[in-house]
C-alpha cells in the first residue's frame, strides 16, 4: 500500500483488475541528403506513455482494499530515418527512435524501429507493408519501493501513404 505494508489477498476473495496503457507520439524529420534513390533523414520528437494499474480486492466481510498506481511517462527521442528507392515505384525505408534517461532514482531507455516496403500505386499514393518492434523499459529504485516497467510491442503492419 502507500505507507509500505504488505496487503494480502485471501483465497477466495472477489479480485477486479485493470489495466490502461496509452502511446502518444509526434515529432518531424528533417532531410538532410536526399537524391533519386537515397534519403536520409534526423529528427525530434517527443513520445509519451502512461500507464495506469488499478487492483480492487474484498479481503474481508466488512470492505475492501483498493489500490491505483498510474505513472506518465515522457521522453524526447531522437531519430534517423533511411528511405531508399528500389525503382520509382518501389521504396524500402527503415526509421529508428531512440532515448535514454538516468535522472536520480529514475532509469529509462526507449526504442522504436520500423521497416517498411512500400509500393507506389498512383502519383501521390502508396501502399505499403512492414514491420515494427517498440520497447520501452522505466524502473524506479528507492529504498521505499521498486517500480520496473517493461514492454514490448512488435507486429506486422499494412499502410497507406499519401505525397503532396
Amino acid at each position: 500500500d502507500e505507507d509500505g505494508n504488505q496487503i494480502t489477498i485471501p483465497v477466495g476473495a472477489k479480485l477486479d483488475s485493470s489495466i490502461d496503457y496509452n502511446i502518444f507520439k509526434v515529432g518531424y524529420l528533417w532531410s538532410f541528403h536526399h537524391t533519386d534513390k537515397v534519403e536520409l533523414a534526423l529528427g525530434a520528437g517527443l513520445h509519451l506513455t502512461r500507464f495506469a494499474v488499478g487492483l480492487r480486492a474484498d479481503t474481508t466481510s466488512s470492505g475492501g482494499e483498493v489500490q491505483d498506481v498510474a505513472v506518465t511517462v515522457p521522453l524526447p527521442v531522437i531519430s534517423l530515418a533511411l528511405n531508399y528507392a528500389v525503382t520509382p515505384k518501389f521504396h524500402w525505408s527503415i526509421k529508428s527512435e531512440a532515448f535514454a534517461l538516468n535522472y536520480e532514482d529514475w532509469n529509462g531507455i526507449y526504442t522504436d524501429v520500423t521497416l517498411t516496403m512500400e509500393y507506389r500505386t498512383f502519383e501521390n499514393v502508396g501502399l505499403g507493408i512492414g514491420l515494427g518492434s517498440n520497447s520501452l523499459k522505466v524502473t524506479e529504485d528507492t529504498s521505499e519501493h521498486k517500480f520496473i516497467f517493461d514492454n514490448r510491442i512488435t507486429g506486422a503492419l499494412i499502410y497507406a501513404a499519401a505525397y503532396f
